[in-house]
């Protein structure tokens, strides 16, 4: 995480994008990023005609990074994906 707190010093706008982010882990996610003001929108993503798993999977796999579903591991392997 140190590396994408040095994205802080660009002067532009960023956009995160989450469907697995549990609301009670948001406030973490401002920390870790040094996010000040945040625009959060959360709306309902359970539509049938999109394909969330297969499209987070490719991009987490172009990006090089760690993924995991609320079904997916132990509260203890989520908890270290989080901690990379």
């Amino acid at each position: 995480m140190p590396e994408v707190k040095r994205l802080r010093i660009l002067y532009y706008q960023f956009v995160f994008l989450t469907a697995t982010l549990p609301a009670s882990l948001v406030p973490h996610l401002y920390e870790a990023l040094l996010l000040e003001r945040p625009l959060l929108i959360r709306s309902v993503s359970a539509r049938a005609d999109l394909e969330t798993r297969a499209l987070a999977d490719k991009i987490a796999n172009r990006l090089g990074c760690p993924i995991y579903y609320s079904d997916s591991g132990t509260a203890e392997e989520k908890a270290a994906v989080l901690g990379r």
